[in-house]
């Protein structure tokens, strides 16, 4: 009876100590707050040019090279929300003349855009970048589209686990930004902070697994950055 019954609890668990065993046995439940990006975008996002930034930094004693670069340290950090994107399989209906029932048939993948919102702040350091990431799709002045390999990237979205060690990851294959949010001024929200939403398009997604996250993330983050500066 012993072994039935551990067999019976096995197949069909049931009741809240079960529930808290299988949670615990799986490192937890997964958190919303804990999640990291890796986003390194083309070079002339990732140089920065602003002449008078780099003045008023210097007379007010704070310059440094670093401010040179656009750190995309700084991107991750100043990111307050993402979704994980989903991915929908497209069918069509058939049916065949003995049968008068139809079945799916699946045809196709349908990836969704992601958004992701950024904290901005007082030097518009996230808008100014994006603006001209923008500006390397499609030519402010030429209006001419530029080759794919001057504003393509690939982004990593990773969840993160109680220790902030990534336990799933997603890549974006050839991002870049297709929307850029309009910023609300209002004299009437004297206390509120402005934030930015961008809405990358990409080719595909590749699912990974923690491992691979980690690795595929530093990877990401050093020869983007090395690529783009060459």
């Amino acid at each position: 009876m012993g072994l039935l019954s551990n067999l019976n609890n096995a197949i069909s668990p049931s009741g809240i100590d079960s529930l808290k065993g299988v949670i615990n046995k799986r490192g937890g439940l997964s958190k919303t707050n804990k999640f990291a990006i890796v986003m390194t975008p083309p070079t002339n996002t990732l140089l920065n040019l602003d002449i008078a930034e780099h003045v008023r930094n210097a007379l007010s004693g704070t310059f440094g090279l670093g401010d040179l670069v656009n750190d995309p340290r700084d991107i991750a950090l100043l990111c307050e929300n993402v979704s994980l994107p989903g991915r929908q399989i497209q069918t069509t209906e058939y049916a065949s003349n003995q049968d008068w029932f139809t079945s799916k048939i699946p045809t196709a993948y349908l990836s969704e855009d992601v958004t992701f919102s950024f904290h901005l702040t007082g030097d518009y350091y996230i808008r100014k970048m994006f603006d001209r990431w923008q500006g390397a799709i499609i030519s402010t002045k030429t209006k001419l589209v530029n080759y794919e390999s001057e504003y393509y990237s690939d982004v990593i979205i990773q969840q993160l686990d109680q220790n902030g060690v990534p336990t799933y990851g997603v890549k974006l294959i050839n991002a870049f930004p297709t929307t850029v949010s309009a910023i609300v001024l209002d004299n009437n929200a004297a206390d509120s902070t402005q934030r930015l939403t961008v809405t990358l398009a990409y080719e595909d997604f590749k699912t990974q697994g923690a491992l691979e996250t980690m690795i595929g993330g530093v990877r990401n983050l050093v020869t983007g950055s090395l690529k783009r500066l060459a």
